[in-house]
């Protein structure tokens, strides 16, 4: 065992389960750079296998990160395998990571294999995956619900096949702490060749303890933890990246391990991961949250004047906070943003791009005097700038609202290149607002999550608005920003239209429940 901490980051792929929050190619390439920024050990890109446009995406981060491990999911079949190896193919460092079932009733009512078949596929898949590199990662996917024994057996015969990397998943997020690091404890003491490979926990946060038996899945022995920026992903998501590196690093005494993360980048990184994803970062979040080193007793205010360890454990300049310096304004020109874009990890692959992207931060700029990096990311990820085929665009737009009178909203937006102006009342100016773009779109969504949230301090902040549509069990999100909360309500009400007309994303997950 080594005393070094590999870090698995899966929020391109775990995370991108969250619902709604599927991302484009682009958008995995920003994160990506991110983490790779951030020294992430091993970033799980997605599952090559789930659609073409999966396959495309993780063969991008591939051809893109030099300095992280690559990675891409694969279910213990020869098809998944070989399509993970082609899209790994490109990486300075590749990994494939294949899972079965191991629990009996994923093997009974699932899988409908018997525990010999299931170690026979996970042999075969060891093989199929090491045709394409040496770094192989084998899952048992529900193991908090397997049998010991099988476990044992399972993992025994696939490191003698040749996997590198051991994962423990807690599928369901059904274990405690101490349970799970007797798990831990007991599967390395016992199964053969343990010393040979890295043993690497996975868990879910059903019941808010995944940080939690990660950490006590370190002190059992693991030195692999797969985690999620946010702790985004399916469910109540996983174990919050930004966390467990904190809490190994703030209580070394503990744990005595060591990561290789600049913690500097944790607070951009989560702040990009909840823009493009349109999940808001809750206040109190540990390390990311904005009042995680707010004091407002004035006991600690005090104490925290007089010496700062009274009531911090971690200085928030260490996680990246206060780093959101004003990087441009109103006279900056385009050679300026372009720069600043590219240290923030933004590509901007063509010229007609730049001009879009450009007119929209000029405009930006004449409402609001001080720009940040947040500001920027806003930008970027607001789909009005691409210049790209959209059916719906908004034009121009004006509300009224006054008391003991119905607000009102007059929209102008283009549906397939036709200008149209409606006009709506509604309950409040937005609902006026969405009333009016629904009576062209007619799209027969439902209104899952309408949410705001303020990217910078000051009353000229942007806005940034998530709005979450479903229809025929299709869930989108849609973003929009700006400093007029009802214009940036709109622009993420069309964003998630277009989505919605867009052609549909497979479910990362395909047939089956990835670990």
């Amino acid at each position: 065992m080594t005393d070094r901490l590999i870090i698995f980051d899966t929020t391109l792929r775990d995370g991108e389960q969250s619902p709604g929050a599927s991302m484009t190619r682009d958008e995995k390439l920003r994160i990506a750079r991110q983490l790779e920024k951030m020294r992430v050990d091993v970033i799980e890109a997605g599952f090559a296998a789930a659609s073409n446009g999966d396959f495309e995406s993780v063969r991008a981060v591939a051809e893109t990160i030099r300095e992280s491990t690559v990675c891409s999911l694969a279910r213990a079949s020869e098809n998944d395998i070989r399509r993970a190896g082609e899209a790994i193919k490109p990486a300075a460092s590749g990994r494939i990571h294949t899972f079965i079932a191991t629990s009996p009733i994923h093997m009974e009512k699932k899988l409908r294999m018997s525990p010999d078949q299931v170690v026979e596929q996970a042999i075969k898949a060891i093989g199929w995956a090491r045709q394409y590199t040496d770094d192989v990662e084998f899952s048992a996917e529900d193991a908090v619900r397997s049998d010991i024994d099988f476990l044992v057996r399972v993992f025994g015969e696939v490191i003698k096949a040749g996997a590198k990397t051991i994962n423990v998943p807690d599928t369901v997020g059904y274990s405690v702490p101490a349970q799970w690091a007797e798990r831990m404890r007991t599967l390395i003491a016992r199964v053969p060749g343990a010393d040979k490979v890295v043993w690497s926990t996975h868990c879910h946060n059903d019941l808010g303890m995944a940080v939690a038996n990660s950490l006590a899945a370190v002190m059992a022995g693991a030195r692999q933890v797969e985690c999620t920026i946010n702790g985004l992903g399916e469910r109540a998501g996983n174990a919050s990246l930004e966390e467990v590196v904190m809490s190994v690093r703030t209580r070394r005494d503990v744990f005595g391990v060591e990561t290789r993360i600049d913690a500097a980048q944790i607070v951009p990184a989560s702040r990009l991961v909840s823009t493009i994803t349109g999940y808001p970062v809750q206040p109190n979040k540990a390390i990311v949250g904005a009042n995680a080193f707010a004091h407002e007793s004035g006991i600690h205010q005090d104490g925290v004047l007089k010496h700062r360890e009274t009531y911090e454990i971690m200085r928030a300049e260490d996680v990246g906070w206060n780093t959101n310096k004003l990087v441009l304004g109103k006279h900056s020109g385009r050679n300026a943003f372009r720069a600043r874009l590219n240290e923030l990890g933004i590509v901007v692959e063509s010229e007609e791009q730049l001009n879009v992207a450009f007119a929209a931060f000029k405009e930006l700029a004449d409402k609001k005097h001080e720009i940040f990096d947040e500001d920027l990311q806003a930008l970027m990820s607001d789909e009005a700038v691409t210049p790209e085929v959209e059916q719906y665009k908004l034009v121009a737009m004006s509300v009224r609202s006054e008391t003991g009178e119905a607000p009102h909203a007059a929209v102008t937006l283009t549906d397939q290149g036709r200008e149209v102006r409606v006009e709506s009342q509604g309950s409040g100016p937005v609902d006026a607002s969405f009333r009016a773009i629904e009576s062209v779109a007619q799209s027969g969504s439902e209104l899952l999550l309408y949410s705001v949230n303020a990217i910078t301090t000051g009353t000229d902040a942007q806005g940034e608005v998530t709005v979450r549509l479903s229809r025929g069990g299709r869930i989108v999100n849609g973003q929009g920003a700006d400093t007029d909360i009802i214009v940036a309500s709109a622009k993420a009400y069309i964003n998630a239209l277009n989505k919605l007309q867009g052609s549909q994303k497979l479910n990362p997950q395909g047939a089956e429940s990835p670990i």
